[in-house]
């Protein structure tokens, strides 16, 4: 037990081998050299609906091995993954943003997916993001107004409709005329990260961009 304490083992959050503590106890070297970096610029799918935030940032590409590590951070209870890729998050922000950065606002997660799952992955993240970038995480701006159906398997027709009016922005938030970062895990369609900016725009908020770990 002493020995475990003083040497701990740790697992690669992506390929499961085990790793001794040091520089990197989430990711063994193979996975962290092989990490599927974006490049590609982050936009909303249906070309025909109107953009409301900014611009958008993806870490990473959604690929393996960072798809399997999103999923074990939303469904098998690895919250620490929120850790790993944070910094990554924090980077490519940093790298493309052009403006001062302002508050973080995590998607909100409906009541009861949130009790199921134990956190909001998407405020881990902003928390993370948060001691990188020395900004403040503010949770309650954003509201989930009605329950929405998981989206996995939807079209971004279907999307649209399922989400329109889900998110507005809390009574007495201080939004008008500033600047938020929404932070959410994937962009698919880029949807629930536009229903929420829109929200936003709507309160009076001057710019409004998004960052994600990774874009579908």
């Amino acid at each position: 037990m002493l020995l475990d304490f003083l040497f701990p083992n740790y697992k690669c959050f992506a390929c499961g081998c085990e790793l001794n503590a040091g520089e990197n106890i989430y990711l063994c070297d193979n996975c962290a050299k092989d990490l599927p970096i974006n490049t590609e610029p982050v936009v909303l799918v249906n070309p025909d609906a109107k953009q409301h935030f900014n611009k958008a940032y993806a870490a990473f590409r959604y690929q393996e091995p960072i798809s399997k590590m999103i999923l074990g951070l939303k469904y098998n209870d690895r919250a620490q993954v929120a850790t790993a890729v944070a910094p990554y998050m924090a980077a490519a922000l940093i790298k493309g943003r052009e403006c001062p950065l302002s508050a973080l606002v995590p998607v909100p997660l409906c009541k009861k997916r949130q009790r199921e799952r134990g956190y909001n992955q998407a405020e881990l993240l902003a928390n993370e993001m948060a001691k990188t970038l020395g900004l403040v995480v503010e949770k309650n701006v954003l509201l989930r107004t009605k329950v929405t159906t998981p989206q996995k398997k939807m079209t971004v027709a279907v999307r649209e409709e399922n989400l329109r009016g889900a998110f507005a922005v809390a009574d007495g938030a201080d939004v008008k005329g500033r600047n938020f970062i929404i932070v959410d895990d994937v962009f698919t369609s880029g949807t629930t990260v536009n229903e929420c900016a829109q929200a936003l725009k709507k309160c009076g908020a001057t710019k409004v961009d998004v960052v994600v770990i990774a874009r579908a």
